[in-house]
């Protein structure tokens, strides 16, 4: 029963127009209120992962309930769509987007991550520093941001008042 709904056509076109009605809601979001505001609510988003995974198991299931690797043309065909899918899956859990600057002769082992942080630098009396990089992100409906750093033995809490996106 399991296998006869993940590798129904009714699935697909089911995931398909939730894809498609996503991304075109994602892009209008992205236009009016900014690229951080549409990755938070849409390509991050849980929902969003799970679909491309639905979509993924679906075809890989219709696959196998109508035995296309008889058909080589047909199974590289939808296979193919399997390893696109496969791809967007590992950027959404695993993908870290940012840019380096490479130049010749000159290794680089860092790059500028697209996620805002946030900087905090310390100072003691005894001139005792402490560094921290927060990851925050923020967007057209959630510009709340707190962090806590423990300095000298006392909590100090960092709070974002105000973001204008």
């Amino acid at each position: 029963m399991l296998l006869h709904f993940l590798a129904s056509y009714r699935l697909m076109v089911g995931v398909l127009i939730a894809l498609g009605v996503s991304t075109a809601i994602a892009t209008f979001v992205e236009n009016d209120f900014g690229t951080s505001t549409a990755r938070v609510f849409f390509y991050e988003a849980w929902w969003f992962g799970l679909l491309l995974l639905f979509a993924c198991i679906n075809i890989l299931a219709v696959m196998i309930r109508t035995k296309m690797w008889k058909k080589p043309p047909r199974a590289m065909f939808h296979g193919a769509f399997i390893l696109i899918l496969a791809g967007a899956l590992t950027t959404h859990f695993l993908g870290v987007e940012g840019t380096i600057e490479l130049k010749e002769n000159s290794p680089k082992d860092f790059f500028i991550g697209t996620t805002p942080h946030l900087h905090i630098n310390l100072v003691s009396s005894e001139n005792q520093i402490v560094e921290k990089s927060v990851p925050y992100r923020t967007n057209a409906w959630k510009n709340r941001f707190s962090y806590t750093v423990f300095f000298n033995e006392e909590a100090l809490n960092f709070k974002v008042l105000k973001v204008n996106v």
